[in-house]
């Protein structure tokens, strides 16, 4: 089992949606088994499944929620992980965290060195980029920890709302400088992305094969997880 998260120091960078797109194509399309714990303190992905179960309702059903949703404190997120691991009940599980601060915080701290793998939007903005250099001195320390209980640790960063502008020309450079691995794959700053829900794989349509493919595949060719995608090919 995998413990995934999308974790940043700046809000707006887009961890919760990120969440929900990589959620919805595995559990969609993949033999994976998916759970999704929303420990975030906004609860922006159990407000959104809410909303869907509400908007489905009212059209008469014919939605397929295909992972599920624990929404919980760190605390309450650690027994949940434990349970998962005894029961072997999931796949993946993806956590949406917090907005990391630094190491205050001993819960945060806890759940965060329960998760193998952690990915990190950066906005292409100096602000998101120094918030997240920041965020990798954290990271240094908790992969410290985990190595030294023999566990791997898989960290990587991608450009989010990627536009050719000249802005976002010395990321590579600063992703180098700070010790991270950038994704090749950007997710752009494309409508595909916009109004994204709980049940919406992104390969549904054409247009979103074509955008989000190639990074669900560089996604578990980096995190080394093993799923076969049935890849849609109507719409």
């Amino acid at each position: 089992m995998r413990v995934i998260c999308a974790s940043t120091m700046k809000g707006g960078a887009g961890k919760t949606a990120t969440t929900c797109w990589i959620a919805n194509v595995l559990a969609k399309h993949s033999d994976q088994k998916v759970l999704v714990i929303d420990a975030d303190n906004q609860k922006s992905i159990t407000d959104l499944r809410q909303e869907d179960k509400e908007i489905a309702e009212s059209g008469g059903g014919g939605v397929s929620f295909d992972w599920d949703l624990k929404t919980a404190s760190p605390e309450e997120a650690q027994a949940i992980i434990e349970e998962a691991f005894e029961n072997e009940s999931y796949d993946l599980i993806f956590i949406d965290m917090p907005r990391m601060t630094g190491l205050e915080d001993d819960a945060i701290i806890a759940l965060l060195a329960m998760c193998d793998s952690f990915i990190i939007p950066i906005k292409p903005a100096r602000a998101d980029a120094l918030a997240t250099g920041h965020f990798m001195a954290t990271m240094a320390e908790l992969k410290k920890i985990r190595q030294d209980e023999g566990y791997p640790t898989y960290v990587y960063a991608f450009h989010n709302f990627y536009r050719n502008i000249r802005e976002n020309t010395y990321l590579p450079e600063f992703a180098e400088e700070i010790g991270i691995q950038l994704f090749q794959s950007k997710i752009k700053l494309k409508k595909i992305y916009e109004n994204y829900n709980t049940y919406t794989s992104l390969l549904e349509s054409q247009e979103g094969r074509d955008e989000f493919l190639p990074f669900i595949n560089e996604f578990l060719e980096k995190y080394e997880i093993e799923a076969d995608l049935t890849i849609p090919t109507t719409k």
